[in-house]
């Protein structure tokens, strides 16, 4: 008997001991996980540090139990809060300058630099990281005299390329190549976009002059005397066709003394303000002076429809690779333009309609009337004379008997088709047909002549919408 109660109790014994053991366990390491948590943190995670000589970058973030994706995100905090150690320093004078021409409001623009002082940053040392179970911090710095000095390197390099283009924009306009001279202009801003708010004084053939400042001065001078002359500023159209000639606009630069030239090579855009249409949006000036654009269809059925032309910025300086402040500041320029009206005049239609009911023709058309009020409304007239008409419609309709219905009610059905030839152009433009088009009524003759009021509903809703898409395509 005590030979087998100690044979069950040795197992009993040591799987209490092993069960006190992994409890014992699991108490160190709490205490362990205590003991870390309450151990002291350095001085720079408690205080966040000032210094004379360094900027200072600290952060911290929340660990990531499953990866190491905290370790980056605390680098980037670190370097984020050393860029907003950084005062960038602004000219009053100059800041309230940029944000009016830029359009960008005071926040915007701080955002705007910050962005860039934090790009920019080089240099900058990890002095040290840390951690706790939760959290993990990283410790930067970089050296205010060196950053001052890359930064001034900077600066001077993006001066010199600016003042550069700035000089060769000035010779420019002065042998009256005005399209050169504003494209270097543009491009002069460029380089000190990052700088802008600051104030840059330069030494410009014997005068001392703030470089954005004159720049934007320069600029907004040039364009105020480019005009551009439209040959014709009233031009006749009609719908679904192309001008008969191209829009012509001549780009003309009207100097201090008086005189007045063609600008060459003057990038130009065309677009529908009211209206639409295929044309050729972009255009630059030949020698003369001439921009051309080709209309080749007229979409829109406004009697009235304007194109606007105008200078073309985009064609001097990448504007959708540009930063918002040159965005901003490029936008702000009144640009050179001018407005061509289009008097569009109707469409000519010629009808031939043949519209049988029950075997006899229908001595009041319903198909015809319906096509005629509708196409009406979008400007179209109809004549009797085909070989003078833009478009010859055939409309070809037949109605027949279809069946009785409970003795009461009887139904017929319509079938058309519909041929719209294009005179101008000498080919098909637009072919369709509906068969079984229901009607009942309380015999086979109103049946049929339901079923062609339903055959016109039809042409009003759906035939006519076709047609018009097939005369703008």
């Amino acid at each position: 008997m005590n030979s087998i109660n100690i044979k069950y109790l040795l197992p009993l014994i040591l799987i209490t001991s092993i069960i006190f053991s992994c409890a014992g366990g699991k108490k160190q390491d709490l205490a362990k996980n205590k003991l870390l948590q309450k151990s002291d943190a350095p001085g720079w995670v408690t205080e966040h540090p000032i210094s004379k000589l360094y900027y200072i970058g600290i952060g911290v973030v929340a660990k990531s139990p499953d990866s190491q994706e905290h370790i980056q995100m605390a680098k980037d905090a670190a370097l984020n809060d050393l860029a907003s150690q950084i005062a960038v320093n602004i000219s009053g004078e100059t800041y309230q300058t940029v944000i009016e021409r830029s359009g960008m409001i005071e926040d915007e623009f701080k955002s705007h630099i910050h962005t860039s002082t934090k790009a920019e940053l080089e240099g900058y040392e990890l002095v040290d990281t840390w951690e706790d179970y939760s959290s993990y911090w990283v410790y930067y710095r970089l050296s205010k005299g060196q950053y001052a000095l890359n930064k001034q390197e900077k600066i001077d390099r993006a001066v010199r390329l600016s003042l550069d283009l700035f000089t060769k924009a000035k010779n420019s306009e002065r042998q009256n190549d005005i399209s050169g001279a504003l494209q270097f202009y543009l491009q002069a801003l460029n380089p000190i976009e990052k700088y802008i708010a600051q104030t840059l004084e330069v030494d410009f053939e014997g005068l001392r002059i703030y470089l954005f400042n004159e720049i934007y001065s320069s600029i907004q001078n040039l364009l105020s005397k480019i005009e551009l002359k439209p040959t014709s500023s009233k031009m006749e159209a009609k719908i679904g066709q192309p001008l008969k000639r191209s829009l012509e606009v001549a780009a003309v630069y009207k100097a201090a003394d008086g005189d007045e030239f063609g600008i060459s090579n003057l990038p130009l855009s065309f677009a529908f303000t009211r209206g639409s249409g295929d044309l050729v949006e972009k255009a630059r000036t030949d020698q003369q002076g001439i921009a051309k654009c080709r209309i080749s269809k007229i979409k829109a059925f406004d009697a009235i429809q304007i194109i606007q032309v105008k200078l073309d910025i985009s064609g001097m300086i990448a504007l959708d690779e540009a930063s918002p402040i040159i965005k901003g500041i490029v936008n702000s320029f009144t640009i050179p333009s001018e407005q061509i009206e289009l008097s569009v005049s109707n469409i000519t239609a010629y009808i031939k309609s043949s519209e049988t009911h029950m075997g006899y023709q229908l001595d009041i058309p319903a198909i015809e009337p319906a096509f005629k009020d509708a196409l009406s409304y979008y400007g179209f007239s109809f004549i009797d004379n085909k070989n003078t008409a833009d478009y010859i419609i055939t409309i070809e309709a037949q109605s027949k008997q279809g069946s009785e219905i409970m003795g009461e009610m009887y139904s017929s059905f319509v079938n058309f088709s519909v041929l719209v030839y294009d005179r101008n152009k000498g080919e098909e433009l637009y072919k369709q047909s509906l068969h079984d088009i229901k009607g009942i009524d309380l015999n086979f003759d109103k049946a049929g002549l339901k079923a062609y009021k339903n055959a016109g509903q039809r042409v009003r809703d759906e035939i006519v919408s076709d047609l018009l898409a097939a005369i703008k395509r």
